[in-house]
C-alpha cells in the first residue's frame, strides 16, 4: 500500500513547493486563478522543476502511521524468519515494486517521488531483516517487471495498478 497524500494536504500544493520562490509562485498564483491547463499539469511541473533542481521539495513526511506500519512489517518479518529458522527453512521475500515505480513511462507527477521514497524506504525494511541471516533472500522482481513493460508486455492494470494475468504468470516464473 502508498501512503496518499490527500489533495488538501499543504505538501501537495505547489504554493508550498514555490514559497522560496516569489517569481515562479507569482506565475503560479496567477496562472492558476485563470487557466485551467494550469490547474491539471501543475503537479506535472512542480515534478519536472523539482527534478531540475529549481525547487527543492525534500523528501515527503509521512504520517505516523506510515513508519509504524513499516516497524510493523518488520517485526512481523523478523518473527517470520526467526520461525524459518527454527524450522530449517530458507525464507525468500518477494518485493513486489508498484506500478509507478516498474513502469518509468507512467507520468505521475510529483507522487511518483513520493513512490520512489516510500519504496526506497520499504527494501531498507527488507534488507534490514535479510542482512546477516542466511536463511533469509530477498527477490526483488523490479528489474524483470520493468524490463517486461518496456518490452511492451502488459503487467499491470491499466486502471487499478494490480497485476494482470501476464503480471501474475512473470512473478510465479520469477520466484519458480
Amino acid at each position: 500500500h502508498q501512503p496518499e497524500i490527500d489533495e488538501s494536504d499543504p505538501r501537495r500544493t505547489p504554493e508550498t513547493a514555490l514559497a522560496g520562490r516569489p517569481i515562479l509562485q507569482t506565475l503560479n498564483e496567477r496562472l492558476s486563478g485563470n487557466s485551467a491547463f494550469h490547474r491539471y499539469f501543475a503537479p506535472s511541473f512542480q515534478a519536472i522543476l523539482t527534478k531540475i533542481g529549481v525547487l527543492d521539495t525534500g523528501e515527503p513526511e509521512y504520517e505516523p502511521q506510515v513508519n509504524q506500519r513499516l516497524d510493523l512489517t518488520q517485526a512481523l518479518l523478523e518473527e517470520i524468519a526467526k520461525e524459518a529458522k527454527s524450522n530449517d527453512a530458507q525464507l525468500v521475500i518477494v518485493s513486489i515494486p508498484p506500478r509507478a515505480i516498474a513502469n518509468p513511462n507512467i507520468n505521475a507527477g510529483d507522487r511518483l517521488a513520493n513512490n520512489e521514497t516510500y519504496w526506497n524506504m520499504q527494501k531498507r525494511t527488507l534488507r534490514s531483516v535479510a542482512s546477516n541471516r542466511s536463511h533469509v533472500d530477498i527477490l526483488d522482481i523490479q528489474p524483470e517487471i520493468t524490463r517486461r513493460i518496456e518490452n511492451g508486455n502488459q503487467q499491470y492494470g491499466r486502471r487499478d495498478g494490480h497485476f494482470t494475468e501476464e503480471g501474475y504468470q512473470t512473478t510465479a516464473e520469477l520466484i519458480q
